[in-house]
């Protein structure tokens, strides 16, 4: 069992941002976001929500948005369901999305309803100040046969202060979804993000956001959806 308390409220409300990157024609991929939390040091990651998804081509994105719905019943056992809560479109290089509650509404209404990223309340908060400009280590390592370049501070962002963070980020590999705050300062595919709260609050346990990516089915609607965006804006 885990308790959700200063560590999962450090990111669960407000997390992640994209950075507008330069232009690439084959920027066209699947990108999922893992929230999971631990405890104590011995137990265990566990995810905590539904993992938050972004189909993306160029400079647009279609995230899509889960909800998990409990319910309790006589006997006190309690029943998960994961539904689908919207799409939002994304505009990743002018910093902007509108939100739609089905893909055959995105794909059918107008595009000209859209609010700043920082307005973004549901899904993926895109505009999380993970880095601060805080002094860090780096170094080398491997992890599954695989070189990563680790960055490690201290946070001085008011939300997560004091807070140990580590990042791990794989080399020579671009990031189609950078982040505001890190990407200026670390090059590289950022993949996981691990939070351990100060000394005082350790027994609250650590939070990890692992970044996976992957290719979208040729035969995924997304796809279709998103390749009639690039074409309508250029």
């Amino acid at each position: 069992m885990i308790k959700l308390s200063c560590t999962t409220i450090f990111l669960l409300t407000s997390l992640i941002s994209f950075s507008p990157q330069k232009k690439n024609q084959n920027n066209t991929g699947l990108f999922v976001f893992h929230y999971l939390a631990k405890g104590k040091i011995n137990d265990k990651f566990s995810e905590i929500k539904p993992p938050d998804t972004v189909y993306y081509n160029n400079d647009f994105g279609i995230e899509s948005m889960l909800r998990t719905e409990s319910k309790q019943n006589p006997q006190g056992e309690i029943t998960n369901k994961i539904e689908q809560n919207g799409y939002n479109l994304i505009d990743i290089s002018n910093k902007r999305f509108c939100k739609f509650s089905s893909l055959s509404e995105l794909e059918r209404s107008s595009k000209d309803k859209w609010l700043s990223i920082d307005q973004k309340k549901i899904g993926i908060k895109f505009d999380y100040p993970f880095y601060s400009n805080e002094k860090f280590i780096e170094k080398d390592t491997i992890i599954d046969n695989r070189s990563f370049r680790l960055i490690r501070y201290i946070s001085n962002e008011t939300r997560t202060k004091g807070a140990f963070i580590t990042l791990y980020i794989e080399p020579g590999k671009s990031s189609p979804l950078p982040f505001y705050s890190i990407q200026p300062t670390f090059s590289g595919r950022l993949h996981q993000i691990f939070i351990v709260p100060p000394a005082q609050y350790e027994q609250l346990g650590e939070t990890m956001l692992r970044f996976d990516y992957h290719d979208i089915p040729t035969n995924s609607p997304v796809l279709g959806i998103l390749k009639g965006l690039k074409k309508e804006n250029t």
